[in-house]
């Protein structure tokens, strides 16, 4: 990439320790955004 496109990327992250049951199960939900914010 040879571009210099001033942008932000969009990224929301989430974390989940814990199932129904009360089991330890940690596991990551994120969502990141195909382009970006212009500045």
């Amino acid at each position: 990439m040879t571009q210099n496109i001033k942008s932000i990327p969009g990224v929301i992250a989430g974390i989940h320790t814990f199932e129904a049951r009360m089991n330890f199960n940690p596991y990551i939900y994120m969502l990141v955004t195909m382009g970006g914010m212009c500045t």
